[in-house]
């Protein structure tokens, strides 16, 4: 028997959490999508998805957080001119 938590969403919530719902799924969990407040489809990850997606994790705990204000900084220092012309 699946021992997997279930998921019931509103076809409306599952587009606006797309990508949270894929990550849930890929982590084992199985979710059901309702239109008009009728199960339309469910959704359950692949053999081997749950692995994979641990994998996935344990390597991008090997980089360091990114600091946000300063890449955003960064970024600017090399796309936008300077005001000044100079």
């Amino acid at each position: 028997m699946d021992d997997s938590p279930v998921i019931v969403m509103s076809e409306r919530e599952f587009n606006q959490r797309f990508s949270e719902v894929l990550d849930r799924v890929e982590r084992g969990a199985r979710v059901i999508v309702t239109r008009a407040g009728e199960p339309t489809v469910e959704l359950k990850a692949l053999p081997g998805a749950r692995e994979r997606r641990a994998a996935i994790d344990e390597r991008n705990t090997e980089y360091p957080p990114v600091d946000r204000e300063l890449l955003r900084r960064e970024v600017e220092m090399v796309l936008v001119p300077p005001k000044d012309g100079g």
